[in-house]
């Protein structure tokens, strides 16, 4: 078979769901690979093939006595060694290092990525090394991305089926992929303590905090000194205010491994709306959207029985409510505000007013275009069902802040979704690419949107999302501050 050329190439690879048994590694002070040169026999290495190949420990090794040999004796288009459950920490700069070769100087490309499904890049994608006919010492340095605490679900894998040719032998020995340094184990000291905030009854409130120390840190909001359940991120935001919540003090503890601080408690002070406007705030959150299907990540009570979804009041399957509404990739679920209105059209008329949009994008993992919409469900959650703003009047490439307003009668649906003579039900926030595709692993999402399976084109994106209803007659919205 002739050897194709890198220019030729796809760097596509089809990712097997194959999970196959292997040890478990912890992360050493050093390098995270066991077994690394391939003295201990092959475990925990695997390596699979959709052709025929054969793979040992038994060629002479370049510094020790054993490495890895792999024959290819039939071409197949999923080739890989690999050895999953390594330990990686976040945002860290990480030196992989290996020797080998190859009987005919076909390469080998080279990733670290989640072991299972949805097999998000952690930092280092089919990197390919040019193998010569020797043995060499092949070195690359990467920064982990697309995951926030440690992980230890990390695969170092060896893909060939781009390059090999039937009869080619692949050699390696060394395998290390260790952190370029260990950094100073501290405490947790925080930097920038949350600030007093004040708002109008019925408006949510923002309290954020600074912090450094060593990673993980791990964070509890409290109220009154009372822990807030799933108060969990380095900020909080509050539900929607009543006057009761007025004097009420909020403070956070950051802890790691090494320690604990706690900042200076900040006063909410709530005050009584301006009755004549009548605007009214529909979500005002500020989240990470990833990957994930929990409701706490984005600062809602997840219902009892599922931490990916919220039980929602309202909303009917099998004809019970209050049912579970689940999160996936691009699709995030909130609860109506607690002043919802049960009529949208009297006394106030809410259903021909005009929804206004505010997008804070703090930080955006690539240039990648994307789009965001509001979209409320009303008795079940099926497109039926839904009423959603335009796709085209909330679109970025970049962190920054982005509005939009669109009258209510001009959303999707809108006379058919939902009675507005009664109330929605459910806030849904969902994400596209340029071509209104959702970035998602639903079936038959996949291969549709732009960078497909590329997830760290999305995800994770922090971003503070603000919607606001202001009814004809009742002027610019009020943002909160």
């Amino acid at each position: 078979m002739k050897r194709r050329k890198l220019s030729e190439l796809l760097p596509a690879m089809l990712l097997a769901s194959t999970l196959c048994a292997g040890a478990m590694s912890t992360a050493s002070a050093q390098n995270v690979v066991l077994n690394p040169g391939f003295e201990s026999g092959t475990n925990p290495w695997t390596f699979y093939t959709n052709g025929a190949a054969t793979f040992s420990n038994s060629a002479a090794g370049a510094s020790g006595t054993n490495a890895a040999r792999i024959g290819i004796a039939t071409q197949g288009s999923n080739v890989q060694l690999y050895q999953p459950a390594l330990a990686l920490e976040p945002a860290t700069q990480y030196t992989l290092t290996f020797k080998g070769y190859s009987s005919t100087g076909h390469d080998v490309a080279v990733s670290v990525l989640k072991h299972v499904s949805p097999y998000t890049n952690y930092g280092l994608s089919k990197r390919v090394f040019n193998l010569t006919t020797t043995w060499q010492t092949f070195s690359v340095q990467f920064t982990t991305r697309n995951f926030t605490g440690a992980v230890s679900d990390a695969r170092l894998m060896f893909a060939f089926e781009s390059y090999d040719a039937d009869g080619d032998v692949y050699y390696f020995d060394d395998v290390t992929l260790s952190r370029v340094s260990t950094p100073t184990e501290t405490a947790p000291t925080i930097s920038s303590d949350p600030v007093n905030r004040t708002v109008t009854e019925g408006q949510t409130a923002v309290f954020s905090v600074t912090a450094t120390g060593s990673t993980p840190l791990s964070y509890q909001w409290q109220k009154d000194s009372v822990a807030i359940a799933g108060a969990t991120g380095s900020s909080y935001t509050t539900p929607p205010t009543a006057l009761t919540d007025s004097g009420s003090n909020f403070r956070v503890t950051v802890t790691n491994a090494y320690g604990s601080d706690t900042s200076t408690a900040a006063t909410l002070t709530v005050t009584t709306g301006t009755p004549t406007t009548g605007q009214l705030l529909l979500l005002d959150r500020t989240f990470d959207h990833t990957t994930s299907y929990r409701a706490s990540v984005l600062g809602e009570t997840p219902s009892p029985t599922s931490a990916n979804c919220i039980s929602v009041q309202g909303i009917y399957k099998s004809g019970k409510t209050p049912a579970n509404v689940c999160n996936h990739e691009a699709f995030k679920f909130f609860q109506m505000p607690s002043n919802n209105p049960s009529n949208w059209t009297s006394p106030v008329d809410y259903s021909t007013g005009t929804l206004h949009q505010r997008i804070q994008v703090i930080s955006k993992p690539s240039s990648t275009r994307v789009k965001y919409a509001l979209c409320m469900f009303q008795d079940e959650i099926v497109p039926p069902n839904h009423a959603c703003g335009s796709l085209n009047s909330m679109t970025f490439t970049a962190a920054g802040t982005y509005y939009s307003s669109q009258v209510m009668t001009s959303l999707y649906q809108y006379s058919t979704a939902v009675d507005w003579d009664r109330k929605p039900h459910v806030i849904m926030l969902h994400m596209t690419d340029v071509n209104n595709h959702q970035p998602d692993s639903y079936p038959g999402y996949m291969d549709l949107w732009v960078g497909t399976p590329n997830w760290g084109l999305y995800y994770p994106m922090r971003l503070r999302y603000t919607a606001i209803v202001v009814p004809p007659g009742g002027g610019a919205p009020v943002w909160p501050e």
